[in-house]
């Protein structure tokens, strides 16, 4: 369980070059056939830093893309500056950064090589942070 059932699964094939594979079974008490998509998580720790001070930003929401820019999950920095995410296998995918006081970060395409995939992945972004114009002393303007 839960690959394999109670009952005669059998005849399986896989084609590599599409990455899917099928089986036959009599679950349902008649025999069937199966598609079995392969079982393939990993993690992502992303850090998420302050770029003038190094120093780590906890509470800053870090954002995961697809390939076509749709949004798949997004989290919280916990108190190391890290966001962790569960994801499905996949070639690439995108993440940015943002928190009230920084600019929002780039966005970043993490491309994972098909011998990797399974493993989990480390990265980090960095924030920006904005700089005041308006004191109560001063107004300070950037040449």
């Amino acid at each position: 369980e839960p690959v394999n059932t109670s009952k005669d699964d059998f005849a399986f094939t896989y084609n590599a070059t599409k990455k899917v594979g099928f089986f036959s079974s009599n679950r349902d008490g008649v025999d069937n056939i199966y598609k079995a998509d392969p079982i393939c998580n990993f993690n992502s720790y992303i850090k998420v830093i302050d770029e003038k001070t190094g120093k780590i930003i906890e509470g800053a929401t870090v954002e995961i893309l697809d390939n076509d820019m749709k949004g798949i999950t997004s989290n919280l920095t916990n108190d190391k500056g890290e966001a962790v995410f569960n994801l499905k296998c996949m070639p690439a995918y995108i993440s940015f950064a943002s928190k009230s006081g920084y600019e929002t970060s780039t966005h970043y395409k993490v491309e994972i090589p098909e011998n990797e995939f399974g493993q989990d992945v480390y990265f980090h972004i960095t924030l920006n942070p904005i700089m005041p114009i308006i004191t109560e002393k001063e107004v300070i303007l950037q040449p």
